[in-house]
């Protein structure tokens, strides 16, 4: 349409700045995370009138994007802008100006790749795009599952820890009764050797990318802000167990929980978690993402946290 213009976003201040704006806010998206990953993404606004009103992040070799969710990471898709009006305006505002940024990037390249953030709902402009075509031209949609705890229900957080299972609550007073220390730690070494451990307990080779990614982009994470490890300590001070959560301004997200073998009946890491969840609270959030409920026995132990199935949705069109 002659009112849009797509244009690269170099600048990742821009870019956080209207992020920041957008339903579709998450901490996988700002420009500190960003420069953390192997492959650098293309970062993309769509303009109506001159003014900013949507974004896409795409990760791309030779103009064929690489398959999303890239490892390690979660909703980096696109985001919106929509005006505050009416809800009737919003939705079509919403449907148009997705189906503008789809048609205006696929003109770039050949094929395209998203994980959509849980608040992304409508997704019906990958739908209805190329919609008269072969379903070979259309994109192809996967429905995938993370858990949301919504503290904003409770009135403090005890109240949110009574209504946890009842066996994660034993865990919690098994720990407190053994006086673990929890700490707050940026020793990714301690760290790496655990989450080594924890792969190596099920007889599983850790994957490379988690590998690396601990060990070259979990420090600066750590330094920012970004992310925040808690450490439980045995009584001669070595860690015995961990849990990184990634943070942004509503959300705090449990990104990576290990633990030495030796501990694992111990309850420790349910402590962990639920420390961290209190970390997120007094730090003023009030939602946190699981990240992830795709696997029985994975989706079973977040959801006892209660956290609420949410879905969310990968979608690839063209070539693979």
């Amino acid at each position: 349409m002659a009112d849009c213009a797509l244009r690269p976003c170099s600048d990742h201040a821009e870019w956080d700045s209207l992020l920041a704006c957008s339903l579709q806010q998450n901490a996988f998206c700002y420009g500190d995370f960003l420069s953390t990953m192997p492959h650098s993404p293309s970062l993309w606004l769509l303009e109506r009138k001159n003014v900013p009103v949507a974004g896409a992040i795409v990760f791309a070799e030779e103009n064929r994007a690489l398959p999303a969710p890239r490892p390690l990471t979660t909703y980096q898709g696109i985001f919106l802008l929509p005006p505050r009006t009416e809800v009737h305006f919003r939705v079509h505002w919403q449907l148009e100006t997705a189906s503008m940024l789809l048609g205006e990037l696929s003109s770039r390249y050949e094929s395209l790749s998203f994980s959509l953030h849980p608040s992304l709902g409508d997704i019906r402009a990958f739908q209805w795009f190329n919609y008269r075509s072969s379903p070979q031209s259309r994109f192809a949609i996967e429905v995938a599952y993370t858990g949301i705890v919504d503290l904003s229900q409770f009135k403090d957080i005890e109240s949110y820890i009574q209504g946890v299972r009842t066996d994660r609550r034993r865990d919690v007073k098994k720990s407190i009764h053994a006086k673990i220390p929890i700490v707050a730690s940026q020793d990714v070494e301690a760290f790496d050797r655990l989450h080594e451990a924890t792969f190596a307990r099920q007889d599983v080779m850790r994957p490379s990318d988690e590998r690396e990614f601990i060990r070259s982009a979990l420090p600066p994470l750590l330094r920012s802000g970004r992310c925040r490890m808690l450490m439980a300590m045995a009584a001669g001070g070595e860690p015995v167990a961990a849990t990184v959560f990634l943070y942004d301004q509503t959300t705090a997200y449990y990104y990576f929980g290990a633990c030495d073998p030796a501990w694992r009946g111990s309850g420790v890491s349910t402590f962990l978690v639920v420390e961290s969840i209190k970390d997120a609270w007094r730090a003023g959030l009030r939602s946190i993402d699981m990240v992830g409920m795709n696997s029985p026995q994975r989706g079973d132990f977040k959801a006892s946290f209660n956290a609420e199935p949410r879905c969310y949705f990968n979608v690839h069109w063209g070539p693979r």
